[in-house]
């Protein structure tokens, strides 16, 4: 796929938190247009975190789109990927991994553990007391 057009669809921050995620991995993508989305400010910074990986990426289009945080009503919708911002994702998150966002949210934590745990062994995710060490990060995508 070259092109996708999903102006003026419902996607929100999750769909955008999904989208970010999948151009860090498509170098064929040419062109993605979100125009009238009303993506929240989670899903813009996402987007714009992945820029500098979307290799392939010749055109975002954007026209309309609005970055406002959504109401009350949208965050419980929209689950954790709702306030995920990922240039400052510290905070606890309880993540469901069957919705496209969460999903997107733990793939982005689990990247950014990555790049940043180079030099240690393992780290902890809080309230399970699992070890995840560095090898195992690897086998996320991303």
């Amino acid at each position: 796929m070259r092109e996708l057009d999903l102006g003026r669809a419902s996607i929100g921050a999750p769909g955008a938190l999904a989208l970010a995620d999948a151009l860090r991995d498509n170098a064929a993508l040419r062109a993605l247009r979100l125009d009238g989305c009303r993506l929240g400010r989670a899903g813009g910074r996402a987007l714009l975190a992945a820029l500098p990986d979307a290799a392939g990426l010749a055109l975002l289009a954007l026209e309309g789109a609005t970055f406002a945080p959504p109401d009350a009503e949208a965050r419980v919708s929209e689950g954790a990927a709702a306030g995920f911002d990922a240039f400052a994702p510290g905070g606890a998150r309880d993540l469901d991994l069957a919705r496209p966002g969460d999903r997107a949210v733990a793939e982005t934590l689990c990247r950014q553990a990555r790049a940043s745990l180079k030099s240690q062994r393992y780290f902890t995710l809080m309230k399970r007391d699992l070890s995840i060490t560095v090898e195992d990060l690897r086998y996320v995508r991303g």
